[in-house]
């Protein structure tokens, strides 16, 4: 089946739980799971520059400090001084960014979707569903607002547990009130 004289027969039955042998319906998944990975290494691109540019910048802030220095003037290595002491203080940023990007992919895959590049409509989407519902607009607004208040509420929410997570975890404002 891997002929590809067989492929646009595939592309076809993409979505549907058509039988033929164990083959044909693993090569049917195949293509779906990849249309959904390539969905997902466009948001993965466009989101990893940020959170590396956070994280190499708390680094380099952090390996700067007077106790990475008295560390290091006490003998510790490098290994000891990044497990230790480094890494701790980067997890909560990586936490905190990590629910951001949360709500930062949400609005991404969204429009996306929108636009058609993303999720194809036989997959629920919420861009798709606006995109489906333009159309019925002037009659029917609510088709519009309601997935776009979910997308919009969705996004503030893990912004906010985000905001959140940062008071929380942050150890500059620990002892503070």
């Amino acid at each position: 089946c891997g002929d590809v004289k067989f492929k646009p027969a595939i592309k076809a039955l993409e979505g549907k739980r058509v039988r033929f042998d164990d083959d044909t319906v693993e090569e049917v998944d195949a293509i779906t799971n990849w249309a959904h990975a390539q969905g997902a290494m466009v948001i993965a691109l466009v989101n990893w520059v940020q959170v590396a540019r956070i994280v190499y910048t708390e680094t380099r802030g952090l390996s700067e400090r007077d106790f990475i220095m008295a560390e290091r003037s006490l003998g510790a290595g490098h290994l000891r001084v990044l497990f230790m002491h480094i890494l701790p203080h980067l997890i909560p940023t990586a936490i905190v960014w990590g629910t951001l990007g949360i709500a930062t992919t949400v609005l991404l895959e969204a429009t996306l979707s929108f636009l058609g590049i993303g999720v194809q409509p036989p997959q629920p989407s919420w861009g798709n569903i606006i995109f489906e519902s333009q159309s019925y607009f002037q009659a029917a607004p609510w088709l519009v607002f309601f997935p776009g208040i979910v997308i919009l509420l969705t996004a503030l929410s893990f912004n906010l547990v985000g905001d959140a997570l940062r008071d929380i975890l942050d150890p500059t404002q620990r002892g503070r009130n």
